[in-house]
């Protein structure tokens, strides 16, 4: 039986709300494309390739020339390189072209990572999310640090299932009284639904919107290039709702 960590929140009013991440590396744009089944994040025009053992370099220098390409790093002693194409946006088609000529072991954009994992949602992109990532971003002229420092938390870990969070407030948006339909918060399998403490018999939707709003900040389906980002992406929700449709409770 796994062991579950369980929280409760009853919290009050929070302003939602990120950090603007560079899309550039060395003066060239970071794009992201579809690569082996997944989108990845690449240097513009820039491949990344390894020779096999037998081939000489004048054979593949042809094949890269008849594609546009030059070769500006390597091939070093683990017989790697990089290619450097003149129309950045045939990287995907010499690719192809490299992978099936028989002279490569590999061939692949030069993808790019973080030292901190920063999430693509739009109001953490943009800087809105302050209190996650403060560098005094204005609006809201911002003090810089003046947040939870949670980038640091993420590269620690960005949150784990084992976690559940019981969150009494207004509740979750629901329709029906059923069906999750918030485009943050539509995981059923994260969102528990607990107890109608109000007794309005609409279970625990929401009509007065302080429980989404609570419910965003901690837990917002998260990386999804929209939206917000929450703090827990994975965490376990039970909501139970406690504020009725004028944000009055007993």
């Amino acid at each position: 039986m796994r062991k579950i960590t369980v929280s409760f929140f009853l919290i009050g009013t929070l302003f939602l709300v990120t950090s603007l991440h560079p899309a550039s590396f060395n003066g060239k744009r970071v794009l992201k494309g579809e690569w082996m089944g997944r989108m990845v994040e690449y240097v513009e025009g820039e491949i990344l390739f390894r020779m096999k053992p037998n081939v000489k370099l004048s054979t593949l220098n042809r094949l890269f020339t008849t594609n546009n390409a030059r070769l500006v790093e390597g091939p070093d002693r683990l017989r790697m390189g990089k290619l450097q194409l003149s129309s950045p946006s045939d990287v995907f088609n010499l690719l192809a072209h490299l992978n099936a000529s028989g002279l490569v072991e590999y061939a692949e954009p030069n993808m790019v990572d973080h030292a901190m994992y920063p999430p693509n949602d739009y109001y953490f992109e943009n800087g809105t999310q302050w209190w996650l990532d403060n560098h005094g971003q204005n609006p809201p002229a911002g003090t810089p640090g003046a947040d939870i420092h949670v980038t640091s938390a993420w590269d620690v870990s960005p949150g784990s299932p084992n976690v559940l969070i019981g969150i009494l407030d207004s509740g979750i948006p629901l329709l029906l009284g059923f069906y999750l339909y918030h485009p943050d918060l539509i995981d059923t399998n994260r969102y528990k639904l607990g107890a109608d403490m109000v007794g309005d018999g609409d279970s625990v939707a929401d009509h007065y919107g302080h429980g989404t709003h609570v419910l965003g900040v901690i837990a917002a389906m998260t990386n999804n290039e929209s939206g917000v980002a929450g703090v827990d992406w994975h965490c376990q929700i039970l909501i139970d709702q406690v504020f009725d449709s004028t944000g009055l409770g007993t």
